[in-house]
């Protein structure tokens, strides 16, 4: 897999509600801290939404789509003036399907909710932005609108076999927006594997080590792959990812072994020959060094917090 894919399905997004807002008039409101990623689109009018956080409010037009990355509260609004009312006080934020305010017809906000199975992997996604935000007039966004449409309509007149539609329907609406976004230069992102994936060659020997995890990479090797001296490939993998090509590898190998230590009953022997330790022993060192706790302690307190959900 590629390594969009790879960390998505190390995070296990799990799809946990969908709705679409019909309102009218003018309005305001603050929705509560939530855990996970969700996304909002504007299928219909436009409105303004800011985070927690001190951001100021962006104006949304019909078309455009954004993800709200971390937890905490946000407003949504038709004029960013008017004070905010708690949303869960005129509606009811557990129910999915078509939502109406005011009898409904001026503005349509369609949401979906993720959560992550993996609280490991999902540090990966740290570097997003607290809001990211596709613009209707983004030429590669053609897909995003056209899920977006057909969502809409799933939402606010279901028909057999809607649940399933919507649900694949959000996933493809999370992809596609992460790729939106990976395949954009962002300057003012923090280093990490978000901004390392939009440099086309450090994001190649990314590949490489996703494809290859147990393989004994060798920086030569990567610098290779990228194009780059030894030295220059070094210096701009560390610039954008924020430790340097083997740190990285090892980061990435411990999160690989970290799921399989949750969701399998493989051997330690296992495990560590399959993300490139020839010993036991130097994969527990190395696992402990990277997640702070030692592989064997790990797997029982999770599947101790399994037992315990």
């Amino acid at each position: 897999m590629d390594p969009l894919s790879e960390v998505l399905t190390l995070l296990r997004p799990t799809h946990t509600r969908t709705a679409a807002l019909d309102v009218a008039g003018p309005w305001s409101l603050r929705f509560p801290n939530r855990q996970g990623i969700k996304f909002c689109a504007v299928e219909r009018g436009e409105c303004w939404i800011s985070a927690e956080g001190g951001q100021q409010p962006q104006h949304l037009q019909e078309g455009d789509c954004f993800l709200l990355s971390k937890a905490g509260s946000y407003v949504l609004c038709s004029d960013p003036q008017l004070a905010p009312v708690d949303a869960a006080s005129v509606l009811d934020l557990e129910a999915t399907g078509r939502r109406t305010l005011h009898g409904g017809g001026d503005h349509l906000i369609v949401s979906g909710s993720f959560r992550f199975a993996d609280t490991d992997a999902v540090r990966v996604l740290d570097p997003l932005p607290g809001i990211v935000q596709v613009s209707h007039g983004d030429s590669e966004a053609i897909l995003l609108r056209r899920a977006l449409a057909r969502l809409a309509e799933e939402l606010v007149q279901p028909r057999p076999g809607a649940a399933l539609v919507v649900e694949h329907l959000a996933h493809l609406m999370l992809v596609e927006m992460l790729r939106l976004f990976l395949s954009s230069e962002h300057p003012a992102l923090p280093p990490g594997w978000m901004q390392a994936m939009t440099d086309p060659r450090i994001a190649d020997s990314i590949r490489a080590m996703h494809g290859e995890p147990a393989r004994t990479w060798r920086l030569d090797d990567l610098a290779s792959i990228a194009a780059m001296s030894r030295t220059v490939y070094a210096g701009r993998f560390k610039q954008l990812m924020g430790v340097s090509p083997i740190e990285y590898l090892t980061n990435w190998r411990m999160l690989l072994a970290a799921s399989r230590l949750r969701s399998t009953q493989q051997t330690m022997a296992r495990i560590a020959a399959d993300v490139g330790y020839s010993s036991e022993f130097s994969f527990i060192a190395a696992f402990t060094r990277v997640m702070d706790v030692a592989p064997g302690r790990y797997r029982r307190q999770v599947r101790t917090s399994i037992d315990a959900d």
